[in-house]
């Protein structure tokens, strides 16, 4: 089976600008691309000793949407040409993020992000089928390709890839959007140089220019050239996963100007666009130049088609280069021109299966000793399909140009497996190259030179263990050039050694295992090493990255303590002879104890040592003797180590003393190597491989070969006698190996010579092809579902998901082919990993790519299927992904095995028949928007779900059905308004903690209601507007707005609609009943009759201002107000007049009125006149004047409302109470006076009238939370609390807010209403809170009110009119006038206290244990701001700027993160502001959420501002008089005054006069004065109280909802939403209550009471930055009426 040249030969032998820096600029050290450091100072003494390991560990702190940076290029280390001598490092990362680093302590000097990354979920495939993309490189792509620096200039130069817009952060743009640019750097501080950045979109080929760059495809993988001495720059680009039109490029600029001189594709002239093929990746590898005018690269595969099965020779290369080497030359004007080529003959089965040549760059070996003959100089390179080929670079061999159309090559060798990685090059000694094999072993080949023909003969591997995918460039390093110092250098991604190291130190010669074996010096266990990285060195230094954001810098001081003689060469001389001895000197520094002294060497010998430990005062001095005594020829080293110890720090404790000497035989010495060949496993029938064996007589003397035996059983015999022939210098035996038959073969040669004997072993086996066999196990584990391309092509299934669960099932890949066939290989796999998709692999390691089985074996992987949980009744989706492979299956090829997964919700309410809920879930839509979205409460309970709800709503026939605040349903004929994120609905429903029942929002709308919507047709009506007034249907035509009657009903006849409120229900349920009037009040009652009831008038159509309870889109009345249809009716022209009014007015309002009709308000918008009168209109049944006088004042407002209230239980009678009201303020610099005096008179009936059930919830009033005795309200069940506000900015002050409330009951002692409350109002207590809030600038602002109750009695109240009154009114209004004053602007810069919806917190330290403070997103701009940084931080709690430039985001302070005590710490200006501050070194300008900044919150009622309210209220009865002030302050001159009057007119049938006077007082100041902010915002029902005590014995709040080690105040609100108070105590404590609270606790106990804030001060246990109460003392919440209202459930 072995062709064997074995020449039995009788051999007569005769013997017969490195780059002075430590830096490294440029990928691999140099332009020649052969991975050989030489000048960076590693000593093998020193790096094998203890000395040499990890100096830093440093976390890169980019963080881009939730994700550490990636680092796929390699550092570039360089001392600056200008600079002190400081030696950096530069990282650029795949989120485009560039840093410079000081060399030797890892700190980060600089820090630049050049643009938002590319994002990798962009990268899905143009024909793909399912939701899965390209993962290499993921989840960003930024810079990708290692930069150059340029010395001469300081410039280092990247090439990154982002989107146009930059404005959309973290948010796939789609490939369109894609661009890549040319950047150039300052390496001092790292902006930008002049005329760059360059883009690079839309670039035509100059050789073929139908072809365009496009960036959003295009990939820059390659390290960047720029030819020494050029001055112009070369990037190659690719694609990703051979997607999209992967066609290389060669992109190249000026470097200063900027100007494109090259734009070369790789599918030139003749190769039409569409077609693809030839990107240039290389790993990560450099474009090769030898910087004498040419470069070098290799391609990938290609579908052009363009080379066919015919030669092709080298100097006339194809215009499409796939799968090729290239030969470029440079110009001088920076254009290139195509030389020489070189394509492996079977081009096309490479083409077919993506295994292409270029996975690793050409490496340009030194020509000394790489040379050999004609040959001056050879390249490497090895490709995806196993094979290293050795290339004559001066003529590359074309296409099928060798003997047979074979490969015209100096020489290749066959791999086991792929290899993505360039070689390592170690020229001493004779010359080696090293190549890294995944899943197998690192290899050794040795150089010779045979007769003037240059061989690579493979000579060892690296021990037990194997590569992982991804494992690094060959890397070596020399000290200086000397031979015996070289070291090889890997870093990979996998462990699988014994030792479990993934960086890892070989030595570069061959001395374990009689020489066939790389030696293990060192190694150490390091994670998440990136793929196709290569080490860089700097000064004794070492660098990489890793996949996590890591890097890593190892070393050891470069000056030794002790100097010694440095290296010792001793000559030739024979074997066994010992020359003279010659001296070594070594001086001592520092004062130093030499402990120990060892040779490692059987060559050189050491004598006259002194005695050890010896100790040493600084410039002593001792000498000992070497000798060299050479046990073999060749070139031979040693290396004497002295270990020291110094207490100076900065001093290596390692000194080396070099040996050299050449050992030569006087007699003939026979030679061979390698002494074994082993060949792979071959498939039977494939092409037959060959290699090599060197024979070579090593002494002086002629060798004479006396005998060959050849045995076929391997060493043992028996041999057989062999030709012979005569001598020679050198002989290189070929020995191939042709696999025609299957089998193991091993061969054993015998050679005896006059030299010595050798024993040569030869072994091969041959077996049958591999067969691949793919199954995914079945979902119900029964057994095994099977993929085939061809006989079982449908997509393997996970079956059916249920939302929010996950189904894990094996993938599973077997080779059946029988025992002693050829293992099953994986180069390429490409598994779904990481994706936004259903379909998953949990890992990438399993089934990995270099991955081998063995026949009859399998190797699996776990994919898991994961339906995110949905709401029930969401559409049934489903998801399909695959995953590429290639092997050495011949049948099978590249391949894509697709998988599906169908993601299943559960359905309730009614169900169709093909199973699917009738109802189908629509989304998130924002509650009281205004008003109630979903009109019709159904339900309230604690065992809510959505198919509880579903049924209700299907009894009731909504189509519209929703649930909110965990227990709630809700259902409507008409849907919401405004859908948001499903996000905002996130409540776990109170019946099923795996369901959604609404939520409270995130980003604009945190803290407001959400519901959960439903629908039967979820294709929504577009939102009709309005509301409006019906015209009418069915025949019945509107009319207008009628009051009720004076004496009952305007219309008697009550007719039910089944609790549906709409028009139409109503005219449908009066229309069989034949009656001519129609009638809709209080939001949707429905009356009929024939004829009005005396009194009944038509009013003002603006009146009936209240929305049909299901359909809020049109009136339906009001209180006391009637929308009303007429059969048959004709409209007039007033009456449309009226029709087409669509005010939502309920009263008349005039400017400096002297009347007031029924129901309406006067108000002055500036100047009151001395003396005014104000009467009522003849509408009300009983008036009384009211008569005011005013002093002219700069503003007042005043504003008067009509309302009613009712109650069964309270009755009183009051008669006319004259009421005075006086208003003073007081400044440094103006003062005026207001007195305002009103009368008000109320009458009060009694009678009994029903009260509707969606108003029986009761708020808490704020008089329960006083530790003292107060005058209860006189309403227990149902108030109604009006609200004034009035809020400063920063320069204006708004001065005046006035409010009053009265209630005026009618003789027949119905109630009328003019200030009707919102329908879903659930508020209780008559009382009027106002609030006012000034700003550190210039504010005014007073509020007082009054509310005045008189005993409130109804009759006839329609049930439901207390919840169904409109949330809208406007019969009551009010003016305010607003001053201002002029407040001159900063001129240095001042921390800006809010921004957007966010408050400053202070000056923070930077986290120091592990990561980032803030680690959720982070953003980076030269032109940062504050403003900038809180848009991009939107939604999220946590925001800081930090080194002027930088913006971090989060959602909580990590680690030690704490204020700095020096609050002045912050200095860094923000570059975009430069009058406020953006942190500082390690220090941010920390902001954090505050909701009462949030403007939509303004709208429901929320304060604008953080700040403290001050409200004033009062509450008067027959029996009682009560007074309320309030108090504003201002920082600057300005006046404000606030009065408020309460008047009601009614006859009386007893009276008594009680006198009641309410005051509001306000001051002005220049000095500021801040109100205080709420201590905490609570959430979107609760108000924070303060901190209270509890009773010495007893309990505030009786139910404790739980005790935990993560609480935190969200938390125990939340869970306490259904209570009217909630408390956290001792840190971990959640209480709650519905009150009265127990403020006095059991008999005898202290009472609690109201204490200091600074009490409650137990920071909560899942929450150190909020407090928990404390022993006894409570943090105490209430359910805050407003918020509820606004907001809340």
């Amino acid at each position: 089976m072995f062709v064997r040249s074995l020449a039995v030969l009788a051999l007569a032998l005769g013997r017969g600008s490195c780059l002075g820096s430590t830096d490294t600029i440029t990928w691999g050290g140099d332009n020649s691309r052969s991975g050989y450091f030489p000048n960076n100072n590693m000593d093998p003494a020193v790096v094998t000793s203890s000395e040499f390991d990890q100096v830093f560990k440093v976390q890169l702190p980019g963080n881009y949407n939730g994700q550490k940076e990636r680092i796929f290029s390699q550092p570039l280390i360089y001392t600056p040409k200008n600079g002190d001598g400081t030696q950096y490092v530069y990282w650029a990362t795949a989120q485009n993020n560039v840093y410079k680093m000081n060399a030797r302590t890892g700190e980060i000097l600089a820090s630049r992000n050049l643009h938002i990354p590319f994002m990798s979920q962009d990268l899905n495939g143009e024909n793909q089928v399912g939701t899965g993309y390209c993962t290499d490189i993921n989840p960003t792509v930024g810079i990708i390709g290692t930069g150059v620096i340029d010395p001469d200039t300081d410039t280092l130069y990247l090439s990154a890839k982002t989107y146009e817009n930059q404005s959309l952060i973290a948010v796939p743009q789609g490939r369109p959007a894609g661009r890549v640019y040319i950047h150039a750097l300052d390496v001092n501080d790292l902006s930008e140089r002049p005329n760059f950045p360059i883009g690079l979109e839309g670039l035509s080929a100059r050789n073929n220019p139908a072809r365009t760059f496009n960036g959003g495809i295009q990939n820059q993988r390659p390290g960047l050239l720029q030819p020494k001495g050029s001055d112009f720059i070369y990037a190659g680009y690719g694609s990703h996963c051979v997607n999209y039109n992967f066609t290389g490029w060669v992109i190249g600029w000026h470097k200063t100007t900027g100007k494109i001189v090259e734009r070369f594709a790789t599918q030139g002239a003749g190769v039409d666009s569409p077609k693809k093929g030839a990107s240039l990746w290389m790993s990560g590898g450099g474009i090769a130049s030898d910087d004498k005018g040419s470069m070098y690269f290799a391609t990938g595969n290609g579908y052009s088609g363009q080379v066919g099965d015919y030669p092709i020779t080298g100097r006339t290369p194809p215009t499409s280069l796939e799968e090729a080497v290239v030969h470029m030359t440079y110009n001088s004007d920076g254009s290139t021109s195509l030389v020489d080529f070189f394509m492996p003959a079977n081009k096309g089965y490479l083409d077919g299966g993506d295994l292409d040549v270029g996975t690793s760059p050409l490496a340009i070996l030194p020509s000394d000793p790489f040379s050999c003959g004609d040959v001056k100089r050879i390249g490497v390179v090895t490709g995806k399909d196993h094979t290293t080929w050795f290339l004559n670079l001066d003529d590359l061999g074309g296409f099928q140009t060798g003997p047979g159309r074979t490969d015209r090559v100096i020489g290749s060798y066959s791999n086991e497996n792929a290899v993505y990685a360039g070689v390592g090059t170690y020229p001493l000694e004779g010359g080696y190259v090293y190549v890294n094999v995944i899943g197998y072993k690192s290899r050794a080949f040795k150089f010779n030179c045979v007769n003037g023909v240059p061989a690579f003969t493979k000579v060892a591997d690296s021990p037990t263990g194997k590569n992982g995918f991804g494992v690094s460039h060959g890397t070596v390093t020399s000290l200086n050039g000397q031979p015996g110092t070289g070291l090889l250098w890997v870093t990979d991604v996998d462990d699988a050694i014994p030792e479990k190291y993934s960086f890892r130190i070989y030595e570069t010669v061959p001395t374990a295992d009689s020489g066939t074996t790389l030696k293990l010096l060192k190694g150490w266990a390091i994670s998440s090493i990136n793929k196709f990285t290569r080490p860089h060195f700097g000064n004794g230094m070492v660098y990489f990255g890793t996949g996590v954001g890591l890097v890593y810098g190892f070393g050891a001081p470069v000056n030794p303590a002790l100097n010694c003689t440095s290296r010792l060469d001793f000559g030739t001389n024979n074997l066994g002879l010992q020359t003279a001895n010659q001296i070594v000197t070594c001086t001592a520094k520092v004062a130093l104890t030499v402990a120990n002294i060892t040779l490692e060497s059987s060559d050189f010998t050491m004598s006259e040592l002194p005695t050890f430990p010896k100790v040493m005062t600084a410039q002593s001095s001792f000498s000992f003797k070497a000798a060299f005594r050479p046990t073999k020829v060749g070139a031979l080293s040693g290396t004497i180590v002295l270990r020291s110890s110094n207490n100076v720090n900065g001093y290596a404790k390692t000194t080396s003393v070099r040996l050299a000497g050449t050992g030569e035989s006087a007699d003939a010495l026979l030679s061979a190597k390698p002494l074994s060949v082993t060949f792979s496993q071959q498939v039977v029938g494939s092409t037959p491989i060959s290699d090599s064996v060197i024979l070579s007589n090593d002494g002086k003397s002629p060798l004479t070969i006396q005998s060959i035996e050849i045995s076929g059983v391997g060493p043992a015999g028996p041999l057989n006698p062999a030709s012979s022939a005569g001598g020679d210098t050198q002989q290189l035996v070929t020995v191939s190996f042709n696999p025609a038959t299957v089998g193991e073969y091993s061969l054993a040669v015998n050679i005896t010579s006059n030299g010595g004997s050798a024993i040569i072993t030869i072994k091969a086996s041959c077996g049958q092809s591999p067969v691949a066999l793919l199954q995914l196990e079945k979902p119900d584990g029964s057994g095994w579902q099977t993929w085939n391309p061809v006989s079982n092509p449908a997509a393997l299934s996970f079956g059916n998901v249920t939302q929010n669960t996950n189904r894990r099932l094996r993938f599973r890949i077997t080779n059946t082919a029988p025992n002693g066939s050829v293992s099953l290989q994986i180069p390429i796999s490409k598994p779904p990993f990481g994706i936004p998709n259903l379909i998953n692999t949990v890992n990438q390691a399993e089934l990995s790519e270099g991955s081998v089985i063995p026949p009859g074996q399998y190797l699996e992987a776990t994919m898991i299927c994961t339906a995110p949980k949905t709401q029930w009744n969401t559409d049934t989706y489903t998801n399909t992904t695959s995953w590429v492979f290639n092997t050495n299956d011949a049948t099978l090829g590249k391949f894509e095995v697709p998988f599906t997964c169908t993601a299943i919700a559960q359905q309730g309410g009614p169900l169709q028949a093909n199973g699917q809920g009738v109802y189908r879930y629509v989304g998130c839509f924002l509650e009281n928007n205004p008003g109630r979205q979903l009109k019709q409460q159904l339900y309230g309970n604690d065992n809510n779900t959505a198919d509880m709800c579903l049924q209700a709503c299907t009894a009731k026939g909504y189509a519209y059905c929703g649930t909110e605040y965990h227990r709630e349903c809700w259902g409507s004929p008409t849907p919401p308004v405004e859908q948001v994120s499903d996000a905002s609905c996130r409540f776990s429903c109170s019946g099923d903690i795996d369901q959604y029942c609404g939520g409270n929002g995130i980003g604009n709308t945190t803290g407001r209601s959400h519901i959960s919507l439903w629908a039967t047709n979820t294709t929504l009506p577009p939102n009709p507007g309005g509301p409006y007034v019906n015209p009418g249907l069915n025949g019945y035509v509107s009319i207008g707005c009628y009051t009720e009657s004076t004496a009952g009903r305007a219309l008697p006849n009550a007719v039910s609609t089944n609790n549906i409120r709409t028009v139409a229900s109503c005219i449908n349920a009066c229309a069989p009943l034949k009656y001519k009037y129609v009638g809709l009040e209080y939001g949707g009652e429905c009356w009929c009759a024939n004829s009005f009831t005396d009194g009944a008038v038509p009013t003002l159509l603006s009146e009936c201002s209240t929305t049909c309870r299901e359909n809020s889109t049109e009136y339906c009345g009001a209180g006391k107000r009637l929308n009303v249809y007429q059969l048959g009716s004709t409209v007039s022209s007033s009456s449309s007049a009226a029709l087409s009014s669509t005010s939502k007015t309920s009263s008349a309002v005039s400017s400096s009125s002297t009347v007031i009709t029924s129901s309406a308000v006067s108000s002055s918008t500036s100047i009151i006149s001395s003396s005014s009168v104000v009467s009522s209109s003849s509408a009300v049944s009983s008036s009384s004047a009211v008569s005011s006088s005013s002093s002219v004042i700069m503003s007042t407002s005043a504003s008067s409302s009509s309302t009613s209230a009712s109650s069964s239980d309270i009755s009183s009678s009051s008669s006319s109470t004259p009421t005075s009201s006086s208003v003073s303020s007081s400044s440094d610099s103006a003062a005026t006076s207001t007195t305002v005096s009103s009368m008000s008179s109320s009458t009060v009936a009694s009678s009994s009238a029903p009260t509707s059930s969606d108003s029986s919830t009761t708020s808490a009033s704020l008089s329960d939370l006083s530790s003292t005795s107060t005058t209860p309200s006189s309403s227990s069940d149902s108030t109604i609390t009006s609200t004034g506000t009035a809020s400063s900015s920063d320069s204006t002050a708004t001065s005046t807010t006035m409010s009053s409330s009265s209630s005026s009951t009618s003789a027949d002692g119905s109630s009328s209403t003019s200030a009707p409350s919102s329908s879903d109002s659930a508020s209780s207590t008559g009382t009027s809170t106002s609030a006012s809030f000034s700003s550190s600038s210039v504010a005014t602002s007073t509020t007082a009110q009054s509310s005045s109750s008189s005993s409130a009695a109804s009759s006839s109240m329609p049930p439901s009119s207390s919840s169904l009154l409109s949330s809208s009114s406007s019969a009551a209004s009010s003016s305010t006038t607003t001053s201002t004053s002029v407040v001159p602007s900063s001129t240095v810069p001042a921390i800006k206290q809010t921004v957007a919806e966010y408050r400053y917190q202070g000056c923070y330290a930077e986290n120091t244990d592990g990561g980032r403070s803030l680690k959720e997103k982070s953003y980076f701009d030269d032109l940062m701001t504050l403003e900038a940084c809180a848009a991009a931080c939107k939604g999220y709690m946590w925001w800081g700027t930090e080194y002027g430039r930088e913006c971090y985001c989060g959602n909580e302070l990590r680690g030690n993160t704490a204020l700095d005590p020096v609050q002045t710490s912050c200095t860094f200006l923000c570059p975009g502001d430069k009058m406020t501050f953006c942190g500082a070194r390690v220090r941010l300008s920390m902001y954090k959420y505050d909701p009462t900044l949030n403007s939509t919150l303004s709208s429901t009622g929320q304060p604008p501002s953080s700040t403290q309210s001050s409200t004033g209220q009062s509450s008067s009865s027959s029996s009682a008089a009560a007074s309320s002030s309030a108090t504003s302050s201002t920082t600057s001159a300005a006046t404000s005054s606030t009065a408020s009057t309460s008047a009601a007119s009614s006859s009386s049938s007893s009276s008594s006069n009680v006198p009641t006077s309410t005051s509001a007082t306000a001051t002005s100041a220049s000095a500021s004065t801040s109100v205080t902010p709420p201590l905490y915002p609570g959430n979107v029902n609760f108000t924070y109280y303060g901190c209270v005590a509890e009773p010495s014995n007893g309990r505030l709040l009786t139910k404790q909802m739980w005790g935990s080690d993560v609480a935190t105040q969200e938390k125990c609100l939340q869970d306490c939403w259904m209570y009217n108070y909630a408390g956290l105590e001792y840190a971990r404590e959640c209480w709650c209550g519905n009150g009265p609270l127990n403020w006095a606790g059991v008999t005898g106990a202290t009472p609690g009471g109201n204490v200091s804030d600074s009490e409650c001060n137990k920071p909560c246990m899942g929450d150190s930055t909020k407090m928990c109460g404390a022993g006894k003392r409570l943090t105490l919440f209430y359910l805050d009426p407003k918020k509820k209202a606004a907001g809340g459930s």
